[in-house]
């Protein structure tokens, strides 16, 4: 197959030489070009050493010498009588190409150099990952034994609903620059550590003075007869302008709380996006036993760890607010990830921060879905999108990119060893995880590219240029 593919440059190289060659036909006063500012016989040898390499530069511009000293002269002499002799004019291109010669081969050696030296650093890289990514293949499977052995104490973990690690794994699907699901997702938390049966997000509107119903879980929505209410006359605004925990405990020692209540709250929380208070949640129905101290301190502690991750999700509210998510993964598309990676770059600027974003690419996209058609294909594409988020743990953000079989993650606070650490995380994954189609095995052909932000000045199209670049690297 490589000798196919090195005999198939070499014969489009050989015809480029004689492309350029015929056009040389139209110019008979410049044989060789010799007499023009530029010449297209030394750009095409500078640009293949370049792209290919010295042994193919030198190729193609052996071939330029050959159709230069060999069919070119006879030819003008034929085609234009004014030249009588091919001999001479053969004579002429010797005694005056021989500087221009000498510079393209010298020209064609340091495109070529540089590029060769490029591409076996490439190779050594490529090479120290595919060694490390076994490497960590074979520890692996070292380590399904002792998996083995702590897979009963672990589920015991992991069944305790109101342990730390259970908390912190669903606080992880909080992180989502989408605002609904983010919404959602707390939501799922208190329903699950609280067993509340009805509870609500409420958006708090300075301008109107009033706080407007955005999620709510448990209860007949039909059944709700307010989805707004005003800020000076009701226990959310009374949370909001005081940033205070409401209970309905309190109602006994305050006769100004007594007033406002009517009956819908057990408990009100502030919600915090960042330092200042954006909402309120409202537990408006849970069982009798869960009404305790308890729970209240763990709601405090839930809504402290979620607000970092709110901060994201309302500062891009207005982003994604309409956007059309892909049909078929539920991923914000291009125009949105763009439009976020801006705001995430200038924030990152102003408190000098860390950002990287990685490409990754499915290479045999095209093999795929023609293979198993499209909707087998989306299907596969969203187990790798729903692998990627359980890999990410909350701390990137999954987007569609430019093409079919692109994704992009978006990482807040990682510089570059982080974010070379974590393509290295990509690989393995993809490169462990069992594939299947229609019960049949498949094979996912991934590249990465990825970039950090360093200069200051880099926008984020600086950023995304540089993380293609190593992507279509990773393709020659």
């Amino acid at each position: 197959m490589e000798r196919r593919s090195r005999i198939r440059l070499l014969t489009e190289l050989a015809v480029l030489a004689l492309a350029v060659g015929a056009i040389n036909l139209l110019f008979p006063g410049s044989p060789g070009f010799l007499l023009s500012p530029v010449n297209p016989y030394l750009i095409v040898s500078l640009v293949v050493a370049a792209y290919y390499g010295r042994y193919p530069g030198f190729f193609v511009l052996s071939c330029i010498l050959i159709v230069i000293l060999g069919p070119l002269p006879p030819l003008l002499a034929v085609l234009y009588p004014e030249i009588q002799d091919a001999g001479a004019l053969r004579g002429e291109v010797l005694s005056t190409g021989l500087i221009p010669f000498a510079t393209s081969v010298v020209g064609t050696y340091l495109f070529g150099f540089i590029r060769d030296a490029t591409h076996a650093e490439l190779r050594r890289i490529h090479e120290r990952l595919r060694r490390t990514i076994r490497e960590k293949v074979s520890l692996a499977r070292r380590a399904t034994a002792l998996e083995q052995v702590n897979r009963e104490l672990e589920e015991r973990v992991f069944r305790q609903s109101d342990s730390l690690t259970a908390l912190y794994s669903q606080v992880q699907n909080l992180h989502s620059y989408d605002l609904r699901k983010a919404l959602d997702a707390l939501l799922e938390i208190i329903e699950k550590f609280t067993q509340a049966t009805s509870a609500s997000v409420w958006e708090y509107s300075a301008d109107a003075k009033e706080l407007r119903l955005v999620a709510h879980r448990g209860g007949a929505a039909e059944g709700r007869s307010k989805t707004i209410v005003p800020a000076a006359n009701s226990i959310e605004g009374w949370v909001v302008r005081n940033d205070i925990v409401y209970s309905v405990r309190l109602l006994s020692r305050y006769a100004n709380l007594r007033e406002l209540d009517d009956q819908r709250n057990i408990m009100t929380l502030p919600i915090k996006a960042g330092t200042r208070v954006w909402g309120v949640l409202s537990i408006e129905a849970m069982p009798f036993e869960r009404y305790n101290l308890n729970t209240e301190r763990l709601l405090q502690v839930i809504m402290a760890l979620v607000s970092p991750a709110l901060e994201n999700a309302v500062e891009n509210q207005t982003t994604l607010a309409d956007a059309q998510m892909d049909k078929h993964t539920g991923l914000p598309t291009y125009s949105q990830f763009h439009a976020i990676l801006e705001k995430d770059i200038y924030r990152a600027k102003l408190t000098h921060g860390h950002l990287s974003v990685v490409i990754v690419e499915i290479a045999n996209t095209k093999d795929l879905r023609s293979q198993f058609g499209d909707e087998k294909y989306y299907a596969l594409l969203l187990g790798l999108v729903r692998s990627l988020e359980g890999l990410a743990e909350g701390k990137a953000h999954l987007f569609h990119y430019q093409e079919d079989g692109q994704l992009a993650l978006l990482y807040p606070n990682l510089d570059f060893d982080g974010a070379s650490m974590s393509c290295l995380e990509i690989l393995s994954m993809i490169t462990t995880t069992e594939w299947t189609i229609n019960e049949q095995s498949v094979s996912i052909d991934a590249v990465v590219g990825y970039a950090s932000l360093g200069d200051e000045k880099q926008t984020a199209d600086d950023l995304l240029d540089n993380a293609e670049h190593l992507l279509e690297m990773q393709k020659v």
